[in-house]
C-alpha cells in the first residue's frame, strides 16, 4: 500500500531502472538472499520513512453508526494475523473508560481486510502510511479522533557496501527522498 502509489513516479523518474518485488511476511536477512533492499515496519534497522499511526478506519457507510468507541462492541472489528495485537495498542492508548474486547473476523492478509473494510464488512485497524490515499479520498474514514503511535515504523535498509551509481542505491536515495510524499489522491 505504501510502494505501489510511488512506482509510476519512480519509473517516471528512473526510466531504466527495473524494479522486481517479493512480498514477504518478515524481513529477509540481507546477507543470505539476493534483495537488495527491504521494506517492512520494523523496531529497529535502516531508514525511517515514516512513523506507524494506527487507529480504526471504516467506510463512510458504517462510520455513520459509530458514536463512540464503546460502538465497537457492537459492530465486527477486523484483524489482520500479522498485526493481531494492533486492537489492543490501540485500546490502550486511546485511554477509553471502559475495557473493550472487540471481536470479528481475521485475514491472513492486511490487503484482504482492508478490502473488506472498504466493502463495509466491519471497522479496521488502519495504518496511516498505508491507507492515506483511502483516507484522502473519503473512501475510508476514521470514525474516531483517538491515534495510537507505535514504537515500530516504516522502515528501508539495504546492504553496506553498494557503490553510490549502484541501481539500488539510486532507488534507496529516491525512497527516502521522493518516495516520502503520496502522490495526489485519484
Amino acid at each position: 500500500f505504501w510502494l505501489s502509489p510511488r512506482l509510476p513516479r519512480l519509473r517516471a523518474e528512473m526510466p531504466g531502472t527495473e524494479i522486481s518485488i517479493t512480498a514477504l511476511e518478515q524481513p529477509p536477512n540481507l546477507k543470505r538472499t539476493s534483495y537488495d533492499l527491504c521494506l517492512f515496519f520494523s523496531d529497529t534497522d535502516g531508514t525511517v520513512l515514516a512513523e506507524d499511526v494506527i487507529f480504526p478506519v471504516c467506510a463512510p457507510a458504517l462510520a455513520e453508526r459509530l458514536e463512540s468507541p464503546l460502538d465497537l462492541l457492537n459492530v465486527p472489528c477486523l484483524y489482520d494475523t500479522s498485526w493481531e495485537e494492533d486492537w489492543e495498542h490501540w485500546l490502550v492508548q486511546a485511554a477509553l473508560p471502559h475495557h473493550i474486547a472487540p471481536r470479528g473476523p481475521v485475514y491472513s492478509l492486511y490487503a484482504l481486510a482492508v478490502e473488506e473494510a472498504l466493502n463495509g464488512a466491519g471497522v479496521l485497524i488502519g495504518h496511516e502510511t498505508l491507507l492515506a490515499p483511502y483516507l484522502a479520498r473519503g473512501q475510508l474514514v476514521a470514525p474516531f479522533g483517538q491515534k495510537a503511535t507505535l514504537a515500530r515504523a516504516l522502515r528501508l535498509w539495504s546492504m553496506p557496501g553498494r557503490s553510490a551509481g549502484s541501481a539500488s542505491h539510486q532507488v534507496f536515495s529516491w525512497l527516502t527522498q521522493a518516495g516520502k510524499t503520496l502522490p495526489h489522491p485519484a
